[in-house]
């Protein structure tokens, strides 16, 4: 196996994390992503960017169909920024994927309190949300 020297880039451990992942290793992936978090700065600018990097990956590995791939990505991106909606969407609909039908719900109703108003896809998250509450 390669050893890599630490490199104080964030988007280097992020990238590896990702490679990791994608060949199912997550203990080695979370390893980086902790890493790749740890360098974030911490103004909120940074920290919304970050949150959104992570998101949209783990939007991509459902895409894909893994979920477990995603979970572990909304969660990093919602350890990043805790009120950040789309990261509470992804675990929703990762945990929905996965079948863990009480947790996603209440990912569900947490993207609804966070989500602005307007938001495009609260529709889909209430439609989500009434399906797995008739389905117990």
């Amino acid at each position: 196996a390669m050893t890599f020297s630490p490199v104080p880039f964030e988007d280097f451990h992020r990238f590896l994390g990702y490679v990791y992942l994608r060949k199912g290793m997550r203990a080695e992936a979370m390893e980086e992503f902790d890493i790749a978090v740890g360098l974030l700065p911490s103004a909120p600018v940074v920290m919304r960017m970050g949150a959104a990097t992570y998101s949209s990956e783990g939007f991509e590995f459902s895409d894909d169909g893994d979920f477990e791939g995603a979970l572990i990505l909304h969660r990093v991106a919602a350890r990043i920024k805790p009120d950040y909606a789309n990261a509470k969407y992804g675990i929703a609909l990762a945990l929905e994927g996965l079948g863990r039908k009480e947790e996603s719900a209440r990912y569900w109703r947490e993207y609804l309190v966070l989500a602005p108003q307007g938001d495009e896809f609260r529709q889909e998250a209430a439609r989500h949300l009434e399906r797995l509450s008739k389905g117990r």
